[in-house]
């Protein structure tokens, strides 16, 4: 605020100092008023339609907010130029983010302390590229990770790339020291210190060259340690070593830079959830006793198959099969032993799967008790 107030008064100064030197030559102080009341007036007028110009993207100066960084074409795909709107500390140096503090240009500057850049007359344009927005889901599943990050469907043309910003990655099934596995979900802070690299080699899609890379440094730092004493439960001391191993990892020869234009600042773990052999088992004992709900009322007739043995084949034949579809497979073959119609709809599920229940007793073409007779 204190620099647009300071470039302001310069301004006027000079243009005051420049009105009176008609009135001075002349004699006439009303003739300096007149001019320097023109001179004015013609300023205001002039940085009214800039700045009009600026926020529709028409004429040689646009407006860029703060944090931003917009690159200018010259002709499709040829860059030209890099405007970025900055914190004290950093500067535009050639077509790379240093640090360091802007050369003082009168006129730069005053367009500066606005936000405003001077971009160059046409065919000069900003370039535009796609980014895919992702975001954590805001009805996060603790027991569903694979939703933990929300993504777009299809990514937005835009024109800016953020200097500072934070991005989420889900890194599923880490493997620790002795076994235990964890899916883990962190939070990372980044500065685009080579914007060309993100917009123009990487296409805008720098987040998913870098998801394998970040992926990897974090799967082989957990390969050293022990998952609840240097992990889950560890002191805060203990947890940021295991983030600063994944720093060091990543910095070293400059892997993120150089492949993507982002350099990794700092990282947290935001959540994790271990995934173990045991609790598998639960989740499937879970899901076989939502089957079993859901066959329970076939299974109070007494004249169906044994309800698990037909979960283990469907499981055996379909393993990506959903609960869902256990459910309706495992209800016609219950249905389809009851009814004992070989010509039924639910029958020709059961042959079409193949699934060689007929080699165990309580199977539909088995001699058990779901064959033929009700259980005792």
């Amino acid at each position: 605020m204190l620099a647009k107030i300071i470039s302001t008064i310069v301004v006027l100064i000079v243009i005051a100092a420049v009105g009176t030197i008609p009135g001075w030559w002349s004699g006439n102080p009303m003739l300096g008023l007149q001019t320097v009341g023109v001179l004015v007036g013609s300023f205001l007028l002039t940085f009214i339609a800039v700045w009009e110009g600026s926020q529709r993207g028409i004429g040689p100066i646009i407006s860029i907010a703060r944090n931003h960084i917009v690159t200018v074409d010259k002709g499709k795909g040829n860059p030209t130029k890099m405007l970025a709107n900055l914190p004290p500390g950093y500067v535009v140096k050639g077509m790379e983010i240093v640090k360091g503090d802007p050369s003082w240009n009168p006129f730069a500057s005053f367009l500066r302390s606005f936000g405003l850049f001077y971009k160059g007359w046409p065919p000069l344009e900003v370039h535009e590229f796609p980014f895919l927005h992702e975001r954590i889901n805001p009805s996060l599943n603790e027991e569903k990770p694979e939703e933990w990050i929300e993504r777009d469907k299809a990514p937005v043309p835009t024109r800016h790339l953020l200097w500072d910003k934070q991005h989420d990655f889900m890194i599923p099934g880490v493997e620790f020291k002795g076994g235990m596995s964890a899916n883990i979900m962190i939070n990372a802070r980044f500065l685009s210190k080579r914007p060309l690299v993100s917009i123009y080699d990487r296409e805008g899609k720098f987040f998913d060259v870098m998801k394998p890379i970040i992926h990897g440094a974090v799967i082989g730092i957990a390969s050293l340690k022990v998952y609840k004493e240097e992990f889950s439960e560890a002191n805060s001391k203990e947890r940021e070593a295991f983030t600063e191993s994944v720093l060091e990892f990543l910095r070293k020869n400059d892997l993120l830079v150089s492949q993507t234009g982002q350099e990794m600042m700092s990282l947290v773990i935001s959540r994790h959830k271990p995934v173990t052999k045991e609790q598998e088992k639960l989740l499937l004992l879970k899901e076989e006793a939502k089957i079993r709900r859901q066959a329970a009322i076939i299974d109070a007739q007494a004249d169906t198959a044994d309800v698990t043995e037909m979960i283990k084949a469907v499981k055996r034949q379909l393993k990506d099969a959903k609960t869902e579809q256990v459910i309706e497979l495992v209800r016609d073959l219950a249905v389809a032993t009851r009814m004992k119609e070989a010509g039924s709809q639910a029958m020709n599920v059961g042959a079409m799967l193949g699934m060689g229940l007929s080699n165990n007793k309580n199977s539909p073409g088995g001699k058990g008790p779901g064959r033929g007779g009700r259980r005792k």
